[in-house]
């Protein structure tokens, strides 16, 4: 029965200090980058991850509004203008934090902000030369009388008369007493 119990309490101490550690993160507030709380047994060679104020860097937003976040795609806590300065303290993948360990957390999306000065001025989109319409080069009209004439078939190429006339296309035929072309003379 003794062993029960001893095995009981071993169980109880490790459920306490599991307890114990989750309720002293939480109350830190860690960033959500350092998944892993630090150890006597682990070095930490980056020194991105760690907030200062000479960590930080100054960026400008560039967007019309950009809103902020209490956490990485998190809910809209306030909304920042372009051309603000902000200050980024951590980066997360594409998420950037603008405040101070001790500050409430504030987020917002690091593909709006820029490093320089006036990178957030909007450029007037350069009018294109308008390229000249092509000037319709107008010819000489002819009176519609002219071009539907009736062709007039002389007489030249009579059957009647053995002469033969040869078209456009090469073809032989000579025109009967009635006015209709024969082909094939």
């Amino acid at each position: 029965m003794k062993n029960k119990t001893v095995g009981f309490m071993v169980i109880l101490f490790f459920f306490w200090l599991f307890a114990k550690n989750d309720k002293t993160q939480t109350s830190n507030a860690t960033p959500l980058s350092q998944s892993n709380p630090p150890s006597t047994f682990t070095t930490h060679n980056s020194t991105s991850n760690i907030p200062t104020d000479e960590k930080s860097k100054a960026y400008y937003i560039n967007a019309d509004t950009l809103k902020v976040r209490n956490a990485p795609n998190g809910n809209a806590i306030q909304s920042l203008k372009r051309g603000a300065q902000v200050r980024v303290y951590e980066q997360i993948s594409s998420w950037s934090r603008i405040s101070k360990d001790q500050e409430e957390e504030r987020w917002v999306s690091a593909s709006y902000l820029c490093e320089t000065s006036e990178c957030y001025i909007k450029r007037a989109p350069s009018q294109p030369t308008p390229i000249p319409k092509k000037q319709r080069i107008e010819q000489p009209k002819t009176p519609r009388s002219q071009q539907l004439q009736p062709r007039n078939y002389s007489s030249s190429c009579s059957c009647s008369s053995g002469n033969v006339c040869i078209g456009p296309r090469g073809g032989r035929y000579c025109i009967t007493s009635g006015g209709n072309k024969r082909y094939g003379v």
